[in-house]
């Protein structure tokens, strides 16, 4: 993984390189000047990355730790994928009227409590909690992810707007193939440290092993 993760950070550092010496260069990077919109950029990226890695690691735990079909955990999985959706349409238009702050900060707010709960589900978390928590987090995603993008945007010259678009967009694929790349891995550590941890092999279930794993992993996001 961390000779993955090396090559594709040098890779990328000679992308950026190159794109500067380029008259006309696929991802105009000169947007990176205006604060608000590397900062942007930066939140959009941290949102991506919950939102994919929410969508693997889940399923993972209602699969392995619940024990539950395939079919039901993907339906437990829609009610949030919903509500994002709805809501991201939603804080779209309160941007126009109050601004990013007040949907920015209560989404953070909601997401670190969200994130504080899901480091401590158990096997006998409910269905009901689970798909409640889901539906939270993403709610708070959408909070922060629609205000954050249109705001940085906002900041740019309407001649970058096409370049601020496209790095955008691109920044939030690779932000969750990283998110999810980190959320196997945490979930692995979890799963080994429990494994490792565990003299009586009455205790040692895959259900718990994978319980411990989505711990560690919300834990350490």
């Amino acid at each position: 993984m961390f000779l993955s993760l090396t090559v594709g950070i040098v890779a990328l550092i000679g992308f950026c390189f190159r794109q500067l010496s380029l008259k006309q260069p696929v991802l105009n990077l000169q947007v990176f000047q205006y604060p608000m919109f590397a900062l942007g950029v930066l939140l959009v990226m941290f949102c991506a990355m919950i939102i994919f890695a929410s969508v693997l690691i889940l399923p993972l735990y209602l699969q392995g730790g619940l024990e539950v079909s395939m079919f039901l955990a993907g339906i437990m999985m829609l009610p949030g994928g919903l509500i994002n959706g709805v809501m991201s349409q939603l804080t779209g238009r309160l941007f126009d009227r109050i601004g990013p702050r007040m949907l920015v900060i209560p989404g953070f707010i909601i997401i670190i409590a969200v994130g504080w709960i899901f480091s401590g589900i158990t096997q006998s978390s409910t269905i009901t909690l689970i798909v409640a928590l889901h539906s939270f987090l993403m709610l708070g995603t959408a909070m922060v992810g629609t205000p954050v993008q249109t705001n940085a945007l906002n900041q740019l010259p309407r001649q970058l707007y096409p370049d601020g678009t496209a790095i955008m967009t691109t920044l939030q694929q690779v932000a969750g193939a990283i998110g999810t790349a980190l959320a196997v891995y945490f979930l692995s550590i979890g799963r080994e440290k429990y494994l490792k941890s565990t003299v009586n092999s009455a205790d040692l279930t895959n259900s718990a092993a994978w319980i411990a794993g989505v711990q560690t992993c919300f834990s350490l996001y």
